[in-house]
Order: structure tokens, then C-alpha cells, then sequence
């Protein structure tokens, strides 16, 4: 009986372990277009700084997407919620400095401001333009457009910046709401003045709105919501060919509920 008992116990860890093995393939693989390689960053040109009233803001409007929550009002969750606000002590600013105003960044509204601090380095993007300063707030580069630094004629918005800590090298992305598209610049050293590889990937669902990214080691992630599409999306980007400058790289697309 004994024996039986863990024969049982043993054919139960090994379906458990099959089990964990299993992985869902995506619902789809897209492949990037490779751009090329840019000029230097520090190269492009300056953006014209402007003096935009209020009344003369760009103003980008994002779908709203209404999904209903799955978390019952009368689950644990909920009733463990924390009911009173923690201590206000916070660790000052190791550094503070000027980062962009409207007129800087051609008027659009909202900003949608993003950045990425590296060992030397910080770069700050807002809707429509990209700024570097070194870590004691001197600016290096900017602002810049990001149309003419991604090269996608859209400047659309929702701009993200990336430090690849695992590569030592930098990430921008925009979208694209035209081309259904993501733009991704990688910068081909670890210097961000420097140049970078572009490429695009147009997502087949629609458009991919509300972009955040992670980075592993086998590849760079990111959600998106798709308007008027059955669910979001999560998708897988080839970053090992993406960071030697290599063409046609995959973008793998998974489905979420």
C-alpha cells in the first residue's frame, strides 16, 4: 500500500511538471522592418522653441477603453485594502533640474512625459520630442523631434524610453496611429548622443495604444491596448537582432483576456 502511495505521489509531481511545461504560442508573429541607422543623435537639429497659450495646445485624445473589473467588491482583496495613509518621510532628490515645458515640444497636450536614467546619462521624452542631459542636469541634446529622430513622419506620442541595463544600451519607442505601428530606436553603442538602429512593426489588430515595455534577456515586452479589438495585447519583440542592427526581426503577438 505504502508503495502504491508513492508510486501515485511520483506520477503527480511528473504530470505537474509536464504541466508547468506547457507554453501557449502566440497568436500571431509579425516581422520589423529594419530602418537603418541614424545619424548621431547630437546631430539633428534643435526644435524651435515657440510661445504656445493654453488655447493653443495640440490636444491628444486616447479612446477610452471601459472593461468591467474582475475583482468582486466582496472579495478578501478588497476588504484588506489598506484604509490609512502611510508616513509622508520620503528621501529628497538626488538631483533636480528643468525637463520640458509645451513650448519646447511643439504644444501637445497631454505630455505623456517618460525617461530613463544609465551611469551618465538621463534622456527625457515628451509627446512629439526627446531631450538628453548628463546626471548633474547639463543638457547634451534637444529638444529633438522624435518624427525626425524615428524617422515615422507621425509624432504621435505615448514615447517611452528604455535603459537596457543588461546591453548598456537605450531604448526609444513611439507609435504610430496612421500606420497601425510601433517605431523602436536602439542605440547602437552606449551612448545615447550617439546613433541608433530603427526598425517598425505594424500590429495586424489595429492600433496600439498605451505602450509599456519591460526588458529580459531573451527579449523586450510590452502591453498594448488595441480600441475596438476583443481584448489587449502582449507582445515579444527579438531584441538579441534588434541590438546587433540585424533586419527582420520578430514580433510575436499573444492575445490576453
Amino acid at each position: 500500500m505504502k508503495i502504491k502511495k508513492l508510486l501515485f505521489i511520483a506520477m503527480l509531481l511528473v504530470s505537474c511538471g509536464i504541466y508547468a511545461q506547457e507554453t501557449n504560442p502566440p497568436s500571431e508573429v509579425v516581422i520589423g522592418s529594419f530602418r537603418g541607422v541614424t545619424i548621431p543623435l547630437r546631430d539633428f537639429p534643435t526644435l524651435t522653441t515657440n510661445n504656445y497659450s493654453s488655447d493653443d495646445m495640440i490636444m491628444i485624445v486616447n479612446e477610452a477603453i471601459v472593461q468591467e473589473s474582475l475583482i468582486s467588491p466582496t472579495s478578501t482583496v478588497i476588504q484588506n485594502l489598506q484604509t490609512e495613509e502611510g508616513g509622508i518621510t520620503v528621501m529628497p532628490p538626488v538631483q533636480n533640474f528643468i525637463g520640458f515645458n509645451a513650448n519646447e515640444s511643439g504644444g501637445y497636450y497631454p505630455p505623456d512625459p517618460t525617461g530613463a536614467v544609465g551611469p551618465d546619462h538621463y534622456i527625457h521624452a515628451v509627446n512629439s520630442a526627446v531631450k538628453i542631459f548628463d546626471k548633474q542636469g547639463e543638457l547634451l541634446v534637444g529638444p529633438v523631434s522624435l518624427s525626425s529622430f524615428l524617422g515615422n513622419g507621425s509624432n504621435n506620442g505615448d514615447p517611452i524610453v528604455l535603459y537596457d541595463q543588461l546591453a548598456d544600451r537605450w531604448f526609444v519607442s513611439e507609435f504610430g496611429a496612421a500606420s497601425n505601428s510601433l517605431s523602436i530606436g536602439i542605440s547602437v553603442t552606449n551612448d545615447p548622443t550617439g546613433s541608433y538602429y530603427v526598425y517598425d512593426y505594424v500590429h495586424p489588430n489595429g492600433f496600439p495604444d498605451y505602450p509599456h515595455y519591460g526588458l529580459w534577456h531573451d527579449g523586450y515586452y510590452c502591453t498594448v491596448n488595441i480600441p475596438g479589438y476583443s481584448g489587449n495585447d502582449a507582445l515579444v519583440f527579438e531584441r538579441e537582432v534588434m541590438l546587433n542592427g540585424g533586419d527582420n526581426p520578430q514580433m510575436a503577438i499573444f492575445s490576453l483576456p
